[in-house]
C-alpha cells in the first residue's frame, strides 16, 4: 500500500489515485498493464469497484486455519 517512487498502487476507496487502475486503463505511455493487450472493460470495472469498496481481502481457509504457537 505504501508503495514506490511512482505513490502506492492501491488507494482503497480511491481507485482514480490507485496506479492499478492507472495502468490498466492504459491512460500512460508508460504504464500499461497487462503490457500486451488491455482487460475487458467489465474487468476494469471490477478492479475500480472492488477499490471503491476498499479493497477488502478475504481471508483463504488455510490462512485462517493457521495457528500462532502459544507463548511458552
Amino acid at each position: 500500500m505504501k508503495g514506490g517512487d511512482s505513490g502506492p498502487a492501491l488507494v482503497p476507496g480511491d481507485p482514480d489515485k490507485s496506479l492499478l487502475i492507472r495502468a490498466v486503463r492504459r491512460t500512460d505511455k508508460e504504464l500499461q498493464m497487462p503490457p500486451k493487450e488491455k482487460l475487458a472493460d467489465s474487468q476494469i470495472a471490477d478492479l475500480t469497484a472492488w477499490l471503491k469498496m476498499g479493497a477488502p481481502i478475504r481471508a483463504s481457509p488455510e490462512r485462517s486455519q493457521a495457528r500462532l504457537p502459544s507463548p511458552a
